[in-house]
């Protein structure tokens, strides 16, 4: 198992599902301290903040990136695409096409 330091945080790359841009205007209320340029999402679905380009993380730890999206995603994790329709109780704010799912290592 690698595992690798983020800011105070240990974390094992093979938890890591996949990370994307950091976009801090998304959040208006979250001042951030640093200059955060990727989002980890990890299995269980939590976030974790890095100064690494989503590039610079696939290279560095040998993740996919899909260069189109600078999105870069575990190649051991089986992930699922699906079209996305914003429903009635959810409506994100940007126009999202596509959904991807995935199971964590216990199947959830």
């Amino acid at each position: 198992m690698k595992v690798i330091t983020i800011g105070k945080k240990l974390v094992a790359v093979e938890q890591v599902a996949f990370v994307e841009p950091f976009d801090p205007s998304a959040n208006p209320e979250f001042k951030p301290e640093k200059n955060y340029k990727g989002r980890i999402v990890m299995l269980n679905r939590d976030i974790v903040l890095t100064e690494q380009t989503p590039q610079e993380f696939a290279s560095e730890h040998e993740l996919h990136l899909f260069t189109e999206d600078s999105v870069a995603v575990n190649r051991a994790i089986v992930f699922r695409i699906e079209t996305f329709e914003p429903t009635e109780n959810f409506k994100p704010a940007k126009p999202y096409k596509t959904r991807l799912k995935w199971r964590d290592l216990t199947g959830g």
